[in-house]
C-alpha cells in the first residue's frame, strides 16, 4: 500500500489521469478487502485522490462547514523557532477551469501577538462558489514549500463550502399526492394520483405564501409498475416518473420554479428496483446464492437492521458503480435540478463481504467458474450481517476513529460542485453519523433534534415511521442535543430539521403541541423543512409504498395551522438573524437557580442584532424570565439595547442599558404550547432613546421594587446608590439627571429615589449612612438654592430642595395601631398585655406614632369593674358598629400615657372578661364585634394606620375585614395588616366549633374559605388563627426557636403550609424596660442578700441565707409545666435533707382540672412543708418584683414558652433561671459552664421528673460554690434583653414592610426641620432625639 500510495501522490503531481483512473478503480474494490489495514489505507488514499493533494495522506484535516459568499478568514500560531515573515499560506480550492484544484500561495498577512503567543491571520476574498478549500501553513526551505508540523492546532484543515442553504425553507411533495384524490370508502386507497403538473400548479403559492424556496420532489425518479411502484426504489435513477408526467412535465416544473424563484430537488439512491431495471445497471448489481446454491440478484439492505424486498443492491467495489451515481445525479444538475436528498446517505455505500467460498469455486474440468474480475469485484457476496458498522468504509480506523470523509461522498461533492457550484446535497441520516456525513460534504436531517422533540412531546417514531407513545420527558433532551452531540459536529454544520416521508403529521404525532414544533421549525438555526400535507393541517396517516391514506385514532385536524406556518415563515424570511444568526442556548428560569423544565430558551445572533426566543412546549400556563448572561461576550458595554416583540409587533418596544438587559428578570407568561420572539438590537444613544430608556428604567425599577428582587443591576438604582455612596453632589447630579429625563409631571421621581435608598440600605445595612446621606444632599441642596435669585445653582437647587422634600415625606412610616385582647396594668392576663405594652412604650420612645385599641372589659383580672375610670381613661364616644344585620352601639374610652394612645372599645355583652368562654355565637360574634370595631374606630378617627398589629386568635378578623372583605371598601388597602402569634400550640389557635352545618355567614359577612378550618371536617370550626395567616401581609412571632419550631419542628403547627407562605416571618425575643424595672427593684430591697431575707421571713416565717429560695411566678396551667414542681418538691427535700425552699406564685382557675389537681397539691404541700414550701393558689400574687429579686433561681419547666418574659424579669434582678429547653428558652437560658464561666441559668432537655430533679441538684450544688453562684448571677443580669432592642428590631420590621429607610438618629421628620445646615432633631419615624 505504501508503494501505491507514492505512485498516487506522483500521479496527482503530474496530472496522470489514466494512472488515477486506474488507482481509483483499485482504491475502490479495495473497501471489500477482508483485512481492515487495507480497506483503510484504501478510504485514506481515496480522499487524497479526490482532493488533489496530499494534505490528507497521514491524518484528516479539521473541517469547518461555511457558505458561498462568507468571509474566507484564518489564522495560525506560529512556534517561536519559525521566523514569521517567512510563513505562507497554501491553499487548495476549486478550480473553475474544470480541472481536479488547483493551488494557490498566498504571502500577504497580519501578524498578531497575545501575550506569549503569536501568528499570522490572513483574510482573503469571500468565498466564491461551493468546493471544498483546503489550507496549510508553512515556510519555504531551499526553494520548496514545507508545511508546518501537524501537531500544532490550526496550521492545516478544510472549509466545505455549501451553497447558501441557511436561508432555504426545503418543503417536500410526494409527486403522487399533490392533487391526488382518495377513495375513503374502500379502505383509503388512492383514485387518483399527482403528477409534476399538479406541483406546477401550486408553485406561486408554495413560493409567495408560504415563503418555500426549494421543494424537493419525493417520487421524482422513473419507477416501476408503470411508474407506480415504490418511490425510493426506481428503475432509472436519471429519468422522470413516466407515470408523473415524463420528461416533459418535469422540465416544466422546473422551468416554471425558476420563474418563482424556487428551486427544485429531486432523490439521489444507491438502490434500484427489483423489477424491470434499466439495461445500463444489469454487470453492477450483486448477487447472492439462495438455500439450494443457486445466483439471485442481492436484495437492498443498509447493511445492518433493514432487507428491502422490492429492490436490489449494486456492487459498490466497482468504480462504474460510483461513477454511475455520480453521473446521474449531474444529469438531474444539468436539467436543472438545484439538489439532492440522499436516501440512507448514512449507509452508502452498502458493500457487502463477497462469498470467496463460491467465487473460488472450481468446476468440474479444475478452472475457476468465476472469472478473475468477478473475484476482484466480489460480485457474488453473502447475505448481510453488520457490513454496515464493520466492513467496507465503515469498518475502517480512519472512517470510525480518525475523522476522515467518506470517499463515496467526497467524489460525488467534488464532481457536481466543480460544474454546478450551487448545487445542494441532502442526506438522511441515523445511527448518530450526522457528524461524518458533514465532514464528507453533506447536509444531514437532524435525526438528534427530532428524536429530542418527541421524547420532550411524549412520542416516539422508529425508522419505518411507526408511532409509540412514551413518558414526555423534560427539554433537557434538547440541551443535550446541542451541547453534547451537535457542539461535537464541525464548526457551523448546516443541517436540516423537520418531517418527512417516513413521519407522520405532526398534528397526528403532537396534537396542540404541533404549534410549538413549528415555531422550533422556523425559529432554531437547522435549516426548515416541511411535508406535503403539513401546512393544511392533515392529521393522517400516508403510507407512500402502498398508496394508503387511513385517519389517525383521536387525532384532529386544524386547517387554521397554514397561517401559523406562513407567519413563523415570514418572519425568518423578514429576519435574517433566524435564518443566518449563530446560537446561544438559554434557560428559562423561575428562580434564581431552578430551570423550566418544559421550556426551551435560545438566542439567535448576526453582527449587532439579536432574537431571543422561549418556546413552551407545556400543555399548561408556564411563568418564566430567560437568564440572557451568557450574552454578555456578544453584546458591546455602555450601549442601550431596544426590545422589540416579532411575534406580537404591537407590544411597545423596551429600552434596556446592557446590565439590565442582561441580569433583569423580566417574567413573561406564555400559554401552552405558544412562544415568544425578541428582537433585541443596539440603539444609537441619542437624547430621545437615552429619555427613552430612563423612562422604562424607572417603571422596570418600580416593578423590581414592587416585587422585592434584587433590582443592583437597574440603570437608575445603580445611578441613585452610587451618587448616594459618593456624595452630597454626585447625588445631586444623578437626581437632576433623572429630572431632566423624566417625563413632563412625572411624579415618580421621589418615590423612586426613596425605595431605591430604602432597598439600598436593607441591602448594606447601611440605615443610618444612608439617612445622613440623604440629610447632606438636602442640605447641599438648601446652600445651593440659597444662591443668588435667578443663578443656575438657584434653580438647581430649588429642583434638589422639592424632590428631596418629597422623599423625605414619603419616608415617614405613618400610624402604627397594635389591637390586642390585653395590655398592661389594664387588662393584662399573660405575655401578650407585657409584651404589648412595654413594645409600645419603647416604640414611642424611638419616635414612632403608636395606638392601642383594645376591649374595655366588664370586669379586670382583679374582678373589679369600672377600673378604667381610675387609670385616667375617660369615656370619649359611642359608635355604631355592624356585625351581620345587628348595628350594635359600642362605647369608646380613650387616653394618652407616656406618648401611646390607647383607645377602650367596650360592649357589655361581648366583652365580660378577657378570653370569655361561653356558646360558639358568642364566641364568634366577640371576635368579629372586636375587629370590626377596631376598624370602625380607625374611620372614626380619620385615622389611616400604615401598621395594623394584631395579637393572637382574637384579633384574627381584623386583617379579613381590613383587606379581605367590603366592609370597609378600600380605606385599608394600603394599610400593612402584621399578625403577632403569641402561641399557636393547641388549645390556642383560637377554634370555635360551631353546632350543625351553618357557618354562620350571616353573622360574620366573610368568605367561607376564609373563616372555616377545612381541618375541622366533618363538624365546622371557625379558625381565627388560620384566617389571620390567609389575609394578613405578614406574620411574625416572639422568638426564633419558636418560629422555627412552628414550621420545621418536630411538631410542626398544623397550619404550617400558612405559615410556609410568607418569604420572611419574623421573630423577636421579648425583653422587658431593664431601667424601669432595675428602679422598682430598688425600691422593693437593698439588693439581692436583703430581698431574700424579706422574702423568706414573709413567706417561710424566718431569714436563713444557706438555704436556696426556687421561686415560679406564672400561670397555674398545664402549659407552666407546675406538676413537675410539686411532684418533685418532697424528693428534693429529702435528697438535701429540708435545706431547700420552694414558692409558687400564682393563681388557678379551680375551672381547668389541671389547675384544681395542682391547687389541691399546693396546698396539701404547703401544710406539710409550712417551713419550706408555699403557696397560695386562691389568691393573686403581688410580689413579683421581691421574688425576682430575693430567689435564688427561678424555676420555669414550660412545656412550650413561645418566648417568655419572666426569665427576663429575674435575670433583670440578677436571678439565674432553670428552664426546660423549648421556644423562646431556648434562645435565652443557657446552661452554666464552670469551665469557661459561661452561661445565666440551668436547663433540662427531656421533659420528665427526672430531668427536672437533677437540673435543680446542679443549682443547688453550684449554690454551695460562692464564687460559680456569684458569676452565674452577674452572667444572668448581664444577659437581660431590654425592650429597647426589641423595639428597635421590631420597628426596623415594620419599616422593612412599609419600605422605611429606618434610622434611629437620623430621621425624616429631623431633617425636614434642618435650617440652613442646622440641624434640629425632631421625633418620628425612628430617632431619639439627637443632633443629626
Amino acid at each position: 500500500m505504501e508503494e501505491l500510495a507514492n505512485s498516487l501522490e506522483l500521479a496527482l503531481v503530474v496530472h496522470d489521469t489514466a494512472s488515477l483512473e486506474l488507482l481509483e478503480r483499485f482504491l475502490i474494490a479495495a473497501l471489500g478487502h477482508e483485512t481492515e489495514p487495507v480497506r483503510d489505507q484504501a478510504v485514506r488514499l481515496l480522499n487524497v485522490l479526490y482532493d488533489g493533494h496530499s494534505m490528507q495522506r497521514t491524518r484528516a484535516l479539521p473541517v469547518k462547514i461555511r457558505t458561498i459568499g462568507n468571509l474566507f478568514l484564518m489564522e495560525t500560531t506560529v512556534p517561536d523557532s519559525v521566523d514569521i515573515s517567512n510563513v505562507l499560506l497554501r491553499v487548495s480550492a476549486p478550480n473553475p477551469s474544470d480541472l481536479e484544484c488547483h493551488h494557490v500561495y498566498v504571502s500577504t498577512y497580519r501578524p498578531w501577538v497575545q501575550g506569549t503567543s503569536r501568528g499570522v491571520c490572513y483574510e482573503l476574498p469571500a468565498f466564491p462558489a461551493a468546493g471544498y478549500y483546503d489550507y496549510c501553513f508553512g515556510t519555504v526551505r531551499g526553494g520548496a514549500f514545507v508545511p508546518l508540523p501537524a501537531e500544532e492546532e490550526g496550521t492545516r484543515g478544510r472549509y466545505i463550502v455549501h451553497p447558501d442553504l441557511r436561508r432555504e425553507v426545503f418543503h417536500e411533495v410526494f409527486v403522487d399526492l399533490e392533487g391526488a384524490t382518495w377513495d375513503h370508502v374502500r379502505g383509503g386507497h388512492i383514485q387518483h394520483r399527482g403528477s409534476f403538473a399538479n406541483i406546477t400548479k401550486e408553485l406561486p403559492t408554495y413560493a409567495n405564501a408560504h415563503g418555500i424556496t426549494t421543494v424537493y420532489v419525493m417520487g421524482a425518479l422513473d419507477r416501476p409498475n408503470f411508474g407506480y411502484g415504490q418511490p425510493l426504489a426506481p428503475i432509472d435513477r436519471s429519468a422522470a416518473n413516466r407515470a408523473s408526467g415524463g420528461a416533459e412535465a418535469f422540465d416544466e416544473l422546473v422551468a416554471a420554479a425558476a420563474a418563482v424563484g424556487v428551486k427544485v430537488m429531486v432523490d439521489a439512491t444507491t438502490r434500484l428496483s427489483i423489477q424491470g431495471a434499466h439495461r445500463k445497471y444489469r454487470r453492477l448489481v450483486c448477487h447472492s446464492l439462495d438455500a439450494k446454491g443457486m445466483p439471485h440478484v442481492t436484495l437492498g439492505t443498509d447493511g445492518l437492521e433493514h432487507c428491502w424486498e422490492d429492490s436490489v443492491l449494486l456492487n459498490y467495489r466497482r468504480r462504474e458503480a460510483w461513477q454511475l451515481f455520480v453521473d446521474e445525479v449531474e444529469a438531474w444538475a444539468q436539467r436543472g435540478v438545484r439538489g439532492v436528498r440522499i436516501d440512507t446517505a448514512h449507509c452508502t455505500p452498502v458493500v457487502l463481504r463477497a462469498n470467496e467460498q463460491e467465487l473460488r469455486r472450481l468446476d468440474s474440468d479444475e478452472h475457476m467458474h468465476y472469472s478473475v474480475e468477478e473475484l476482484f469485484y466480489g460480485d457474488i457476496v453473502r447475505s448481510f450481517t453488520d457490513e454496515a458498522e464493520s466492513f467496507g468504509v465503515f469498518g475502517t480506523r480512519a472512517f470510525r476513529d480518525h475523522a476522515y470523509p467518506n470517499p463515496f461522498f467526497v467524489k460525488l461533492a467534488a464532481h457536481v460542485w466543480r460544474r454546478h457550484p450551487e448545487f445542494m446535497l441532502l442526506a438522511e441520516a441515523y445511527w448518530g453519523r450526522e457528524a461524518a456525513l458533514i465532514r464528507s460534504a453533506l447536509v444531514p436531517y437532524a435525526t438528534g433534534l427530532q428524536g429530542s422533540l418527541h421524547a420532550v412531546m411524549g412520542v416516539g417514531v422508529n425508522k419505518d415511521g411507526v408511532l409509540v407513545r412514551q413518558q414526555r420527558a423534560s427539554v433537557k433532551c434538547f440541551y443535550d442535543w446541542y451541547e453534547l452531540e451537535r457542539s461535537q459536529y464541525p464548526q457551523n454544520a448546516l443541517l436540516v430539521h423537520g418531517g418527512s416521508h417516513y413521519s407522520p403529521y405532526p398534528l397526528s404525532m403532537f396534537g396542540a403541541g404541533a404549534w410549538s414544533r413549528v415555531d422550533l421549525l422556523f425559529f432554531l438555526p437547522e435549516v426548515p423543512l416541511t411535508y406535503i400535507g403539513e401546512l393544511a393541517g392533515l392529521a393522517v396517516d400516508v403510507d407512500v409504498r402502498e398508496g394508503v391514506l387511513t385517519p389517525v385514532p383521536g387525532a384532529r385536524e386544524l386547517p387554521q395551522v397554514r397561517g401559523h406556518y406562513e407567519h413563523r415563515a415570514r418572519l425568518r424570511r423578514q429576519y435574517p438573524v433566524l435564518s443566518e444568526g449563530g446560537m446561544i442556548l438559554l434557560y428559562a428560569r423561575f428562580d434564581g437557580d431552578g430551570w423550566h423544565d418544559r421550556v426551551l430558551s435560545f438566542a439567535r445572533f448576526k453582527y449587532n442584532s439579536m432574537a431571543v426566543v422561549a418556546v413552551n412546549l407545556n400543555d399548561v400556563p408556564s411563568v418564566f424570565y430567560v437568564d440572557l448572561k451568557p450574552l454578555r461576550d456578544i453584546c458591546d458595554h455602555g450601549c442601550i439595547y431596544k426590545r422589540v416583540d416579532l411575534i406580537d409587533p404591537t407590544t411597545p418596544a423596551v429600552y434596556f442599558s446592557l446590565d439590565e438587559l442582561l441580569a433583569e428578570r423580566q417574567f413573561v407568561e406564555l400559554r401552552p404550547y405558544q412562544s415568544f420572539v425578541w428582537s433585541i438590537a443596539r440603539e444609537a444613544d441619542t437624547a430621545a432613546t437615552r429619555r427613552v430608556l430612563f423612562e422604562h428604567s424607572m417603571q422596570r425599577l418600580m416593578r423590581i421594587l414592587d416585587a422585592g428582587t434584587d433590582p443592583h443591576h437597574n440603570l437608575i438604582y445603580s445611578k441613585i446608590t452610587a451618587a448616594a455612596d459618593r456624595s452630597p453632589e454626585a447625588l445631586a447630579s444623578a437626581v437632576l439627571e433623572l429630572h431632566d429625563q423624566a417625563a413632563p409631571g412625572a411624579d415618580l421621581i421621589p418615590s423612586l429615589i426613596q425605595r431605591a435608598l430604602h432597598y439600598h440600605a436593607l441591602a448594606t445595612g447601611g440605615e443610618e449612612r444612608v439617612m445622613g446621606a440623604l440629610m447632606h444632599a438636602y442640605v447641599h441642596a438648601r446652600s445651593l438654592r440659597a444662591q443668588p435669585p435667578g443663578s443656575a445653582d438657584a434653580s438647581r437647587g430649588a429642583i434638589l430642595v422639592a424632590i428631596y422634600e418629597r422623599v423625605l415625606q414619603r419616608n415617614i412610616m405613618g400610624p402604627i395601631v397594635f389591637v390586642t385582647p390585653e395590655i398592661g396594668r389594664f387588662s393584662t392576663v399573660g405575655g401578650i398585655g407585657v409584651m404589648v405594652n412595654e413594645l409600645t412604650l419603647d416604640l414611642v420612645a424611638l419616635g414612632c406614632d403608636v395606638y392601642v385599641i383594645s376591649p374595655y372589659y366588664n370586669f379586670n383580672r382583679k374582678g373589679k369593674t369600672g377600673y378604667l375610670a381610675n387609670e385616667g381613661m375617660a369615656w370619649e364616644r359611642n359608635m355604631v358598629t355592624q356585625m351581620g344585620h345587628e348595628s350594635l352601639e359600642v362605647g369608646v374610652h380613650s387616653g394618652e400615657e407616656h406618648g401611646v394612645r390607647y383607645y377602650f372599645i367596650h360592649h357589655f355583652d361581648f366583652f365580660p372578661t378577657p378570653y370569655h368562654a361561653g356558646s360558639p355565637v358568642h364566641q364568634l360574634k366577640s371576635i368579629v364585634l372586636m375587629a370590626k370595631a377596631s376598624l370602625e374606630l380607625c374611620c372614626q378617627l380619620k385615622l389611616l394606620p400604615a401598621v395594623i398589629v394584631t395579637n393572637d386568635w382574637f384579633t384574627g378578623l381584623v386583617p379579613a375585614y381590613g383587606l379581605r372583605s367590603s366592609a370597609f371598601g378600600s380605606v385599608f388597602s394600603n394599610a400593612t395588616f402584621f399578625h403577632i402569634i403569641h402561641n399557636l400550640e393547641k388549645g390556642y389557635e383560637g377554634k370555635i366549633w360551631l353546632d350543625g352545618y351553618d357557618d354562620l355567614g350571616y353573622i360574620h359577612n366573610l368568605a367561607r374559605d376564609l373563616i372555616i378550618d377545612p381541618a375541622g371536617h366533618p363538624q365546622l370550626c371557625v379558625n381565627a388563627s388560620r384566617c389571620a395567616l390567609l389575609s394578613a401581609s405578614q406574620w411574625g412571632t416572639v422568638s426564633k426557636s419558636y418560629r422555627h419550631d412552628l414550621m420545621h419542628g418536630m411538631n410542626p403547627s398544623s397550619l404550617r403550609a400558612l405559615l410556609l407562605r410568607f418569604p420572611r416571618p419574623f421573630a423577636h425575643l421579648n425583653g422587658i424596660r431593664a431601667a424601669q424595672r432595675r428602679a422598682l427593684l430598688h425600691k422593693t430591697a437593698h439588693g439581692h442578700d436583703d430581698a431574700k431575707a424579706m422574702l423568706q421571713t414573709k413567706y417561710f416565717g424566718e431569714a436563713n441565707p444557706r438555704v436556696p429560695i426556687f421561686s415560679f411566678v406564672g400561670r397555674i396551667s398545664e402549659q407552666k409545666g407546675v406538676h413537675l414542681m410539686l411532684g418533685a418538691f418532697k424528693e428534693l427535700y429529702d435528697k438535701f435533707g429540708g435545706r431547700i425552699q420552694m414558692l409558687v406564685g400564682g393563681m388557678a382557675n379551680m375551672k381547668d382540672p389541671y389547675a384544681a389537681q395542682c391547687a389541691w397539691n399546693m396546698q396539701a404541700l404547703r401544710m406539710q412543708y409550712p417551713n419550706n414550701f408555699w403557696a397560695d393558689p386562691n389568691e393573686f400574687f403581688t410580689d413579683g418584683p421581691l421574688v425576682n429579686l430575693g430567689s435564688n433561681f427561678a424555676l420555669m419547666p414550660s412545656l412550650f414558652e413561645p418566648s417568655g418574659v419572666v426569665q427576663q424579669e429575674y435575670f433583670v434582678a440578677g436571678t439565674p433561671v432553670i428552664a426546660y429547653r423549648t421556644g423562646g428558652l431556648k434562645d435565652t437560658v443557657f446552661e452554666y459552664n464552670k469551665s469557661s464561666l459561661e452561661g445565666n441559668g440551668l436547663t433540662f432537655e427531656g421533659y420528665h421528673h427526672k430531668d427536672f430533679v437533677q437540673a435543680v441538684s446542679r443549682a443547688v450544688s453550684l449554690f454551695a460554690l460562692k464564687p460559680h453562684y456569684l458569676q452565674l448571677r452577674e452572667n444572668a443580669e448581664k444577659s437581660v434583653l431590654d425592650t429597647k432592642v426589641v423595639a428597635e428590631a421590631w420597628a426596623k420590621e415594620f419599616a422593612r414592610l412599609r419600605k422605611v429607610i429606618w434610622s434611629r438618629d437620623v430621621t425624616s421628620q429631623s431633617i425636614l426641620a434642618l435650617e440652613e445646615g442646622e440641624a434640629t432633631a425632631g421625633s418620628g419615624d425612628g430617632g431619639a432625639k439627637k443632633d443629626a
